[in-house]
C-alpha cells in the first residue's frame, strides 16, 4: 500500500505485506536420497520501503516463519531482517 506518493520525482513510500510458501525436496547423491534433506516452509513478509529522491532507496524488510517441516534432522530458520539503500548514479 503506497501511503506517501508525490507526482515524479517526488518523494514515495509504501508498506507491503505478504505470504511465501517454499518447498524444497529431498537431495539426492548417486541416485539415493538423503534422509535429512528437504523442506516446506510458510514465511510471514512485511516491509516498508521510501524513495525520498529519485536517486535513493530506503528499505527495511521482515521475514519470519510461520511453518516449518523439515524432513528429518536441520536447522531451523530464524527470522531474518534486511536492511537496503540504493543509490543511482
Amino acid at each position: 500500500y503506497r501511503f506517501w506518493h508525490e507526482t515524479y520525482p517526488g518523494p514515495t513510500a509504501k508498506v507491503k505485506l505478504g505470504v511465501e510458501y517454499r518447498t524444497q525436496g529431498h537431495s539426492e547423491t548417486a541416485g539415493a536420497k538423503n534422509p535429512d534433506s528437504g523442506s516446506d516452509l510458510v514465511l510471514l513478509k512485511t516491509g516498508l520501503s521510501a524513495h525520498p529522491r529519485p536517486d535513493i532507496d530506503l528499505s527495511f524488510n521482515v521475514e519470519v516463519p510461520v511453518i516449518e517441516d523439515y524432513n528429518g534432522t536441520q536447522l531451523g530458520q530464524e527470522p531474518r531482517f534486511l536492511l537496503s539503500l540504493a543509490l543511482r548514479f
